[in-house]
């Protein structure tokens, strides 16, 4: 539809969007993560997500609304109202502003765009010969470039007089906004059924549907701001036209009206992105690792590590912090969210550790008794340390005994207080990381 028109832009803040679990085509593939959801209940349009565009577009320099079209546009219940659950834009056979029909043409500019993503919007669309239905996006960057520069994505027009075809469409700089990059799929009922029209809009192509079956793709060999403006944010417009250059080609058929386009539903979603971040290289024996996953807002987070490494906090939510062991892992994640179940795993690899002496010799370091009963003696008689790090660590990979500003040459550790077991004694001696295995008895 070529509406070269220039919409006023409002300033307003985006809300927050809507997280909540719905039933529609882009929960099976890779869009998943709802962001906006507009189900129309209610008694009038939310004033947070839409604008009402009125008149003949004459106060906006383009008379017709750029196409020559007989409608007037009006915010009257009368013309645009919700009604069960649904949205209602009627178009009527009426004398208004110097037009013979009034309509509606609805906007989410400045309120909610989307740069990326699965638009799903259901509706069933009016027809009869010089009715033109139109759901529809433009770039938000409008009033600074101005059209067809800023782009526009047309994702479902139906012209009356072709009763069984829909058309999707893109306007870009490239085409000096004709008409040229554009498909169309039929059905026997679109006028008389709802039928879910989807945009898939990402960094790399467009891609239309109608109830799930794709019927044309954009994807330019030239990507330039010419052929490709997409790359941005876009916002919504759905409106009905009467007669103009496409829809008013075979004339206008006043026996049809009113008529009306009902919208059921427009629900956003983005893809799915889980990822977990943190150390993925640390030191034997490490404390107090912290890892961080996406957040997803009222999303259920089911931390799992291997033995031997123990959750400090944070299972349930989206930051966990451990103490780990000696041995290479992996910290794996369940994430519930809106009915689904997604799983993500970190590797972790733990750096070298000499099990032993660490090739110090054996009149230099010595650890004694072992097995040891109360009292543990470790004797350092090499090069001077300032400070060492002396850790005593169970299986569990819980550290028992720690001091981090010890001078090695003769430290005594009671362990009379000490369970029964196998632990790993770790000593951090300037650049050497040392293990010995000690038993309590």
């Amino acid at each position: 539809m070529d509406k070269g028109c220039i919409i006023q832009k409002i300033n307003l803040t985006v809300l927050g969007v809507l997280l909540f679990s719905l039933v529609g085509y882009a929960q099976s593939g890779d869009f998943q993560k709802l962001v906006w959801a507009e189900e129309f209940n209610g008694d009038v349009l939310d004033p947070n997500s839409w604008n009402y565009e009125k008149g003949d577009g004459c106060d906006k320099g383009i008379c017709g609304w750029g196409n020559n079209e007989e409608q007037y546009y009006t915010d009257r219940p009368e013309n645009v109202r919700l009604s069960d659950g649904n949205l209602i834009i009627e178009t009527r056979k009426e004398n208004m502003g110097g037009k013979a029909y009034t309509s509606a043409r609805i906007t989410t500019q400045g309120k909610k765009v989307f740069k990326h993503g699965r638009m799903e919007i259901k509706a069933k669309i009016p027809g009869g010969r010089g009715i033109w239905a139109a759901i529809w996006m433009l770039g938000e960057n409008i009033d600074q470039v101005g059209w067809p520069k800023c782009g526009e994505i047309d994702i479902m027009e139906h012209v009356g007089f072709e009763l069984e075809t829909v058309h999707a469409t893109l306007h870009t700089g490239s085409s000096s906004g004709n008409s040229i990059n554009t498909g169309k799929i039929n059905r026997s009922d679109f006028e008389e059924e709802f039928h879910v029209y989807a945009l898939e809009k990402t960094e790399n192509e467009l891609r239309f549907f109608v109830d799930g079956e794709e019927f044309y793709t954009y994807d330019p060999w030239v990507r330039d701001e010419d052929t490709w403006p997409f790359e941005q944010d876009f916002f919504f417009i759905l409106n009905t036209a009467v007669g103009g250059n496409w829809g008013g080609a075979q004339g206008i058929d006043n026996t049809i009206f009113p008529q009306q386009m009902q919208v059921d539903y427009i629900r956003v979603y983005e893809k799915f992105e889980l990822s977990i971040n943190g150390e993925s290289q640390v030191e034997p024996f490490a404390e107090e690792l912290s890892f961080q996953a996406t957040d997803y807002e009222g999303a259920n987070y089911e931390w799992t590590v291997p033995e031997g490494v123990e959750i400090i906090s944070g299972q349930g939510t989206k930051d966990l912090s451990v103490n780990w062991n000696d041995k290479d892992g992996e910290v794996r994640l369940k994430l519930s969210w809106q009915g689904d179940v997604f799983e993500k795993s970190h590797p972790v690899k733990v750096k070298g550790l000499i099990l032993g002496s660490g090739g110090i010799p054996e009149n230099l370091l010595k650890i004694m008794p072992n097995p040891v009963e109360e009292e543990m003696t470790i004797h350092y008689s090499g090069p001077f340390l300032e400070k060492a790090e002396v850790m005593l660590i169970n299986t569990m990979g819980k550290v028992v005994w720690k001091d981090s500003n010890v001078v090695l040459r003769e430290q005594t550790i009671d362990l009379s207080n000490l369970p029964s077991g196998l632990y790993i004694l770790k000593l951090n001696l300037g650049s050497q990381k040392i293990a010995k295995k000690i038993l309590v008895q």
